[in-house]
């Protein structure tokens, strides 16, 4: 949580498709500088055959 009080919400846009788990509801994701942040998915679009993304809380 926030400061405020309300979760931080991040979003990823992806070019081309992704591996993922049948239903996924948690991502990690690892950012270049070899650190990574964590939290639950709020929405997805994931096409079988192009770009797409995600929105999730992160955990502080």
């Amino acid at each position: 949580m926030a400061s405020s009080g309300k979760p931080t919400i991040a979003r990823l846009d992806f070019d081309t498709p992704l591996d993922w788990p049948g239903n996924p509801n948690f991502i990690t994701v690892n950012l270049p500088d070899g650190s990574s942040v964590s939290g639950v998915i709020a929405e997805l679009e994931r096409p079988a055959d192009g770009p797409g993304w995600v929105t999730f809380t992160v955990d502080d």
